[in-house]
């Protein structure tokens, strides 16, 4: 019997099964294991959080209501995993790419409001930045806000694309509101391409009166165009409020005229209040009186303030800044070609009333019959150091300072003082002068040089003095005017009056004069 044979059977049986026991054991503890295994992770992926970025964003407005989030520093973040939530609604509108510092993603928010941007990934969701939703902002809007007389601080600029420009202008036809009094803060932003149009209204524009106490400032309007019958104008009228750094540019005014007056200017139809630090640029047309570059009537104050263009009258008072002036112009400047068909034209105002310092006008006058001035066509105030280069051409009473220095209305002397003209003057008719063609006040310290013709009574600077006018320490030069003598003043020869001895030849010490290698130059606007 083999040693096998001798083993018992029972132990036979247990050597034989325990392998097989052992193994088939170890296949199902593995089993079991890997399932425990593989639960646990799906547990463990439950219950843990993915920790939110350490991340700075900045928000900031600009044009057409967007708002740009900026990554400032931090983590990367996924924009996939950002929204910005409110004042309404969620929007997820960034697409799948990895933000860094520096990167910028922009977002269109309609409503007003407060908002954040939102960092979300699982369960997890943190917000990075609160801020205050500007809103993408309508006509309609403004206009309640306006009527309302809110404070008004822009936050986007203003088209023909802006939602509800078809409801207000169709509506209000020609204007946004009738008037108002609060404060339009412009806040930088643009108003551009609106048309108005409204040839039989009065107080056409944008705003029809601006009130005592409204105020519109830090704004730029660019291709504005009105058509109104009187006081037009991106404001039709100011009645006592102020504007404020505003820019209007490439413009079209036009006045129909009513009442025998127009009051068309770029800026304000009728100004009784201030403008300062404001500029204009465009084409002016009026059928009636008081038609300027900026302002057709000014019976308030204008403070560094400009004109550029073409402005055209078919009346009395056409002015390059201003058709009829009552109030003070100061630091001011007209660069517009002036024609006029009437009385009452000039470079920057047709009929002044008030008082014009440190200011200057540089584009060509063309006037009508009587009373055509470089600077001014007529004049009842006081011009100090101020100037005109543009030539001008006219009828009668045509200067190439002022068409006519006045006798005061008020029973003040009417001066003009330390003034100059550059430009060429002529005329059909007579008293020209190549600074005033009639005078019938005061000139002091002042000088001519342009060429000067004209039929009868003409000066190198002053045509007529009627008996009554008085010239003092002013001059022309006898070469450049072509004139040998004039009703007042002295004459010099271009030597004289150029170069370093001029102000020794002329006015002597003066503080408000300094030389040049050519004529005498004002200080203050040198």
């Amino acid at each position: 019997m083999s040693s096998l044979d001798a083993i018992p059977p029972g132990r036979g049986d247990s050597r034989g099964v325990a392998p097989a026991t052992t193994v088939a054991l170890l296949v199902v503890i593995t089993v079991v294991l890997s399932i425990v295994t593989i639960t646990g992770v799906f547990v463990i992926s439950d219950d843990v959080e993915e920790s939110p970025p350490q991340t700075v964003v900045g928000v900031e407005s600009h044009s057409d209501g967007m708002l740009r989030i900026t990554h400032e520093g931090g983590d990367p973040l996924q924009t996939e995993d950002l929204s910005v939530v409110g004042p309404d609604t969620e929007r997820d509108q960034f697409g799948d790419r990895t933000l860094t510092a520096g990167e910028s993603i922009d977002v269109a928010i309609e409503e007003s409001g407060t908002a954040s941007v939102v960092w979300e990934s699982g369960d997890t969701s943190t917000t990075l930045e609160e801020f205050q939703a500007p809103g993408m902002g309508n006509w309609m809007e403004l206009r309640t806000k306006l009527e309302n007389d809110e404070d008004i601080t822009l936050q986007q600029d203003y088209t023909l694309n802006t939602p509800g420009y078809d409801e207000v202008f169709e509506s209000v036809g020609h204007q946004i509101n009738g008037d108002y009094e609060g404060t339009l803060d412009g806040n930088g932003h643009e108003i551009r391409d609106i048309k108005i149009d409204a040839p039989s209204s009065t107080k056409a524009g944008f705003i029809g009166i601006l009130q005592q106490n409204g105020v519109v400032k830090n704004l730029d309007v660019t291709n504005f165009t009105v058509t109104g019958a009187r006081d037009v104008g991106f404001i039709g009228a100011n009645w006592g409020g102020t504007v404020h750094s505003v820019s209007v540019e490439g413009a079209t005014v036009n006045s129909t005229g009513h009442g025998d007056y127009s009051k068309a200017g770029i800026l304000v139809g009728d100004n009784d209040g201030t403008i300062q630090d404001s500029s204009v640029s465009g084409t002016v047309e009026g059928e009636n009186q008081s038609v300027g570059g900026l302002v057709g009537e000014h019976t308030g104050t204008i403070i560094d303030s400009s004109s550029d263009g073409n402005v055209k009258g078919e009346d009395k008072s056409v002015g390059g800044l201003v058709g009829k002036s009552y109030g003070k112009i100061i630091d001011s400047s007209a660069d517009v070609s002036v024609t006029g068909t009437d009385w009452d034209v000039g470079g920057l105002v047709g009929n002044s009333f008030g008082n014009i310092t440190h200011s200057y006008a540089t584009g060509d006058v063309t006037g009508g019959e009587y009373y055509t001035g470089g600077l001014v066509g007529s004049h009842y105030g006081n011009i100090t150091e101020s100037y005109a280069t543009g030539d001008v051409d006219g009828e009668k009473r045509v200067g190439g300072l002022a068409g006519h220095n006045r006798i005061s209305w008020y029973e003040n002397p009417v001066t003009i003082t330390d003034s100059y003209a550059t430009g060429d003057v002529s005329a059909s008719g007579n008293r020209v002068g190549g600074l005033v063609g009639l005078n019938k006040d005061q000139i002091e310290t002042s000088f001519a040089v342009g060429e000067v013709t004209g039929a009868s009574h003409v000066g190198g600077l002053v045509g007529d003095t009627s008996d009554i006018g008085t010239v003092t320490d002013s001059y022309w030069d006898t070469g450049t005017t072509g004139q040998s003598s004039s009703d007042g003043g002295t004459g010099l020869t271009t030597t004289d009056m150029t170069g370093s001895g001029a102000l020794n030849n002329m006015f002597g010490s003066n503080s408000v004069w300094g030389t040049t290698g050519d004529y005498p130059v004002l200080q203050a606007l040198d």
